[in-house]
């Protein structure tokens, strides 16, 4: 016998039992009857009414699951459980006022209660991520036994050196738990061990296959990975856009010839992102004549880009605490006319949006290298240096080709070329400022063949301090005194760009190029030397140089990278004539050329409209 038969048969015998009947509700498609039988038996306590809107709550009821737990609070003003229900019900609403204000009542009522803490967290993590960590840090502190905690404070921790501690803890208490699984393939990714990151990322995407975010953290970990083939990027990709069903393109506006064309950007890194150094140079630079920016965003974290970002656009709205229906009614209300991913698969994104198809025509730009998989995505914007004639069939999507380059760079305003260091110091000193998980073993592998090969050199880095002795480890294995490499831990930006200074000749990373980080090594007079990879994300720095006129820095092979490496670092003279003719070089290139990156991109929306 079924439980809901069974349950039905203790109702027939008890049909006054009011819990039985919001008990039957949880169970069935329909709750909204039983549940109204639950209500009218009578008398009915605080405590069955609480349940009877719990159940409705959990069922999507909202509106009746407000009634019935406000009347228990009302019935039992001194109980925090009340408090705690209804503190839920505002979170779920988006009435982040009222949650706030009786999740507080509740803690009054019972300070050593940890739900009120958890209810706040989850209203709070859009909109003031960082009283969400608090919260959730002073519940663990009084509930270290409750995992529902931790597992939420591990799925909304940014920094990967607090987030990994936290991920171990939540996996002894709950050892499958995807997000935590999921959180110390991030920490493995943030000290440089992309492959270990893969494979938990697939193990955390196996734990829960319908969760789109954990999907997706797989699918940008194999980007990073030397392990994974290009085959295989292609391969998961496809079948990740497999598990949504086709939907019909909307029909598109009625648009008379005059009318700007209404494009949609949809990202989650408005903000201080390397979004902030490419994105800008398009949206100062547009024609409004031509079409108007309408700007979606996503983001958990706001600052001051942010609100730079909002001035930019001809049109704002916040989607973060939206779901995907209620996001896909905004855009169709809007009448957007294209509308644009910049995220893919990073942190942040709506695909689940753009699977839903709410504009005629949808396109993937800026951030993620390479398809999306979805076929809901019509077009990939790109170029020809990373999309190379014959590479299409990696893509879902229909191939668009902007002439130069895919991304167009805005300088910092501040910062002057040095002379070379090695003129003063007399050694050379390499350097990649590229994030260390796009550092592979294989990568170690061939700057120890260059640092080998130049005697005295060295080799500076930056990353979190946990991944120094693993770097150093590699270093040593591969014959290299660890002395000769040094880790910075992260600066901010300006202090970062300052650092450029004591660099002589900068090496790319593979299997995962340098994008920004490219960009601003040239900005400051730092050559790079680089090698296409065999993926997308390898050919960013490729894009670069030969956008700036520097063709020659890329290498065909890995040999080819180290003798060319080699080559420069023993020519001082060659070193220093070109970091004075660097930065001149770029600013005539079309890569900081932002008038005719605008109009460039506005001639593909106008193809494609």
């Amino acid at each position: 016998m079924t439980t809901e038969a069974a349950q039905r048969r203790r109702l027939a015998v008890s049909p006054g039992d009011a819990e039985g009947w919001a008990r039957l509700g949880l169970g069935q498609a329909r709750a909204d009857l039983p549940l109204r039988r639950a209500a009218a038996v009578a008398p009915v306590s605080p405590a069955v009414l609480a349940l009877i809107g719990e159940v409705a709550r959990c069922r999507g009821l909202l509106a009746p699951a407000g009634r019935w737990l406000r009347q228990a609070a009302a019935l039992a003003p001194a109980a925090s459980a009340g408090q705690i229900n209804l503190a839920a019900l505002s979170s779920d609403l988006g009435m982040l006022a009222t949650c706030e204000a009786t999740s507080l009542r509740a803690l009054a009522l019972d300070p050593l209660s940890w739900l009120p803490r958890y209810n706040l967290a989850i209203a709070l993590r859009t909109v003031d991520l960082d009283r969400a960590l608090t919260h959730l840090r002073l519940g663990i502190r009084s509930h270290p036994e409750v995992v529902e905690l931790r597992q939420l404070l591990v799925r909304l921790e940014p920094r990967p050196d607090r987030k990994v501690p936290i991920a171990r803890q939540t996996l002894v208490l709950a050892p499958a738990d995807p997000h935590a699984m999921a959180a110390l393939g991030a920490g493995e990714l943030a000290w440089g061990e992309a492959d270990a990151a893969l494979r938990a990322a697939r193990r955390a995407a196996m734990l829960t296959p319908d969760e789109i975010g954990l999907a997706s953290t797989a699918l940008l970990s194999m980007s990073y990975a030397e392990t994974a083939r290009p085959s295989d990027l292609v391969a998961a990709h496809r079948a990740f856009g497999l598990r949504f069903p086709e939907r019909p393109r909307p029909a598109r506006r009625s648009r008379p010839p005059a009318d700007p064309i209404r494009v949609g950007l949809v990202s989650g890194d408005f903000r201080w992102h390397s979004t902030a150094f490419l994105l800008p140079p398009l949206l100062r630079n547009r024609e409004p004549r031509r079409w108007r920016a309408h700007l979606y965003s996503n983001g958990a974290i706001s600052d001051d880009m942010t609100e730079r970002f909002r001035r930019m656009s001809d049109a704002w709205t916040e989607i973060t605490a939206l779901d995907d229906e209620a996001a896909e009614r905004r855009v169709r209300a809007d009448g957007i006319d294209i509308l644009i991913d910049l995220n893919g698969h990073t942190n942040g994104h709506r695909l689940g949006l753009f699977a839903r198809r709410p504009a005629p025509v949808q396109a993937t730009w800026l951030d993620y290298p390479g398809s999306t998989g979805l076929r809901q995505v019509d077009y990939a914007i790109t170029d020809a240096h990373h999309a190379p004639p014959g590479t299409e069939g990696d893509y879902v999507e229909t191939v668009l080709r902007l002439p130069h380059n895919r991304f167009c760079y805005e300088p910092p305003a501040t910062g002057d070329v040095t002379d070379l260091p090695a003129a003063k110091s007399g050694r050379i000193t390499f350097g990649c400022f590229n994030a260390l998980y796009k550092v592979s073993p294989g990568c170690i592998r061939a700057w120890a063949r260059i640092l080998e090969a130049v005697p005295g050199s060295r080799l500076r880095l930056i990353g979190l301090p946990q991944a120094e002795a693993r770097l150093r480890r590699r270093f040593v294995e591969q014959g290299i005194q660890p002395e000769r490499m040094e880790l910075m831990v992260s600066v901010p930006h300006a202090a970062l760009m300052a650092r450029y200074g004591e660099i002589d000749l900068a090496l790319d990373s593979f299997p995962y190029s340098g994008g920004l980080t490219t960009c601003e090594a040239l900005w400051m007079g730092v050559p790079v030397v680089t090698c296409p990879g065999d993926r997308v994300a390898g050919r960013h720095s490729t894009a670069h140089l030969r956008t700036v006129g520097l063709g020659d820095l890329v290498a065909a092979d890995l040999d080819g990278y180290v003798d060319r490496a080699v080559a420069m670092a023993g020519d001082l003279a060659g070193l220093a004539a070109l970091r004075r003719r660097l930065r001149p070089m770029m600013a005539a290139s079309p890569l900081v050329d932002g008038p005719g990156f605008a109009r460039a991109f506005a001639d593909v929306l106008e193809a494609i409209v």
